[in-house]
């Protein structure tokens, strides 16, 4: 027999209804039980929102700077990164010629994650990743995680396993972080506070 579009409209939203009540069934018990918790031990929401983020590794990288021996250096590249990353769509000078005569050729967008120039006096397109050391770099959406090691005297393979990236990843990001800190800082202060991949020093006997 041939059901009438009312019928089936009927019956689907039956459906939607039994759906919808076996899903709070199987929610509402753990729902109810953190609650409880929550309660009996004054836990906040965001406590359980940081609990999970550091759980998953989903730190964000400004709270990361509590987790460095060196706030100011994780903090002096976060900066000069974010701005070489920057949508902003302000043209900056050329990094062939040094030319001022720029002007902007693409926005940032999902087909060009950072706005693309154009330098009238050299003819030629470029992005303020252009002449830095990590512009061809690989997982950049990693490196903001990455910086606090910089400050820690830490083997590189154990980085690598916590960051689940391999060795060659994580000596690929030390040598280029290093090559920037050398571009940004040519008296070298602040190459000479990265103490990643560094052999601890022999003790006295």
């Amino acid at each position: 027999m041939t059901k009438t579009a009312a019928e089936l409209q009927s019956e689907l939203d039956r459906l939607d209804a039994e759906i919808r009540i076996t899903r709070e069934q199987e929610v509402g018990g753990p729902l109810d039980q953190i609650t409880e918790l929550m309660a009996q031990w004054s836990i906040s929401l965001d406590q359980v929102a940081r609990h999970f983020r550091h759980r998953f590794g989903m730190e964000a990288s400004d709270t990361s700077l509590r987790r460095t021996d060196d706030p100011e250096l994780t903090a002096f590249l976060t900066r000069a990164i974010r701005q070489i990353l920057s949508d902003d769509p302000a043209p900056p000078s050329c990094p062939r010629c040094s030319s001022d005569n720029t002007w902007l050729v693409y926005r940032s967008s999902s087909s060009y994650p950072i706005p693309t120039f154009c330098c009238d006096a050299c003819n030629r397109t470029f992005t303020r990743l252009h002449g830095t050391s990590i512009q061809n770099l690989k997982n950049k959406e990693k490196l903001f995680e990455f910086l606090p090691y910089l400050a820690h005297q830490h083997p590189l393979d154990s980085i690598a396993a916590e960051m689940h990236v391999t060795r060659a990843t994580v000596l690929s990001w030390l040598r280029r972080l290093r090559a920037l800190l050398w571009a940004l800082d040519p008296s070298g202060h602040y190459v000479a506070r990265v103490r990643l991949g560094q052999k601890p020093a022999p003790r006295e006997r």
